[in-house]
């Protein structure tokens, strides 16, 4: 008989992470909210990583943050705003001039990073361009990493983390496919080991990749995982990466996957003690953002793992 699972005391081999730009959609610009919502995960206790599409702060609000992050346990990251693209800048561009710009934005969000306390800087390509440069955009892109990576040691240790999104289907981006991730990412941490991927379940299933093939193709690169569930009807009016309820009827990516993910994520793991973190990536969920969705997505990662050890004592007999 498997013995009964104490939930509230479970064991993780992983960082529980929280998107707070998704969790407080669409309030999450709104500073106050930001400020509040920090104080209430942080009083919570579970969650160890906060995700953060940062905003304009004033020095003041930068304070802020850093003194609600110091000595609280809790990492916070920062993600690249989206407005990065609104100018036409991009890390992959093959416009000289272009690249260039973007890289200058993305170290001021080096510099929002140090003054929050932020770990770690997380960015994307650029669009996608024609298949016969390719190549050639992504060696721009390798560039434009190298130099932010540089700048990040420079300043502090922080981590620069890089997302591949889809490339054929909603997102279009350069990175893309898991293999020219990987092999990038390789290239990137041969000079700046801190370099790393955050994988997404839903970017894997829209680039047609199998899920638990692609996690365990980028394992050795990635120290972050977004769990979303895309829309992969074509015809569908929400098609593409439009972050639906995990675990929801009807959903790509629902509570058998997520434990799936799980269940591979502590094989490929093993005894390495090196921090990877999970986060549940929705916008549109049913009920209520804000709080109620951080007590879902906390519940949701907390029942996976009990059936993670359930299971793995069933097959022990």
């Amino acid at each position: 008989m498997t013995p009964p699972v104490d939930e509230g005391n479970l064991p993780l081999w992983f960082v529980p992470s929280l998107l707070l730009s998704e969790a407080f959609y669409p309030w999450n610009e709104r500073w106050e909210v930001v400020r509040e919502a920090c104080e209430s995960i942080l009083e919570g206790q579970f969650f160890s990583r906060i995700e953060w599409m940062a905003e304009e702060l004033s020095s003041q609000q930068h304070r802020c943050m850093r003194e609600l992050f110091e000595d609280s346990g809790c990492e916070l990251y920062l993600w690249a705003r989206p407005d990065i693209d609104s100018p036409g800048l991009s890390l992959s561009s093959l416009d000289e001039s272009v690249r260039r710009a973007a890289v200058e934005s993305m170290r001021r969000l080096i510099g929002d990073a140090l003054a929050c306390g932020a770990s770690a800087v997380c960015v994307r390509s650029g669009p996608d361009v024609e298949p016969t440069r390719r190549p050639e955009a992504i060696r721009a892109l390798e560039t434009s990493l190298i130099a932010l990576c540089a700048e990040a040691e420079q300043a502090r240790r922080l981590d620069i983390l890089l997302e591949p999104l889809d490339r054929n289907a909603h997102k279009c981006m350069l990175v893309g496919c898991s293999q020219d991730a990987v092999a990038l990412a390789r290239r990137v941490r041969a000079i700046s080991p801190r370099f790393s991927l955050c994988w997404d379940s839903g970017h894997a299933l829209l680039n047609g990749e199998k899920l638990l093939d692609s996690l365990e193709l980028c394992w050795p690169v990635l120290s972050q995982l977004h769990i979303s569930s895309p829309v992969l009807t074509r015809l569908h009016p929400w098609f593409g990466d439009t972050h639906m309820c995990v675990g929801e009827p009807g959903s790509v990516v629902g509570a058998d996957e997520l434990t799936a993910i799980l269940k591979r994520v502590k094989k490929l793991k093993g005894t390495d003690s090196s921090p990877v973190s999970i986060a549940i990536e929705e916008r549109n969920w049913p009920r209520a953002p804000g709080r109620e969705f951080v007590r879902h997505a906390q519940s949701m990662l907390i029942a996976a793992s009990a059936r993670v050890m359930q299971e793995e004592w069933a097959d022990a007999g």
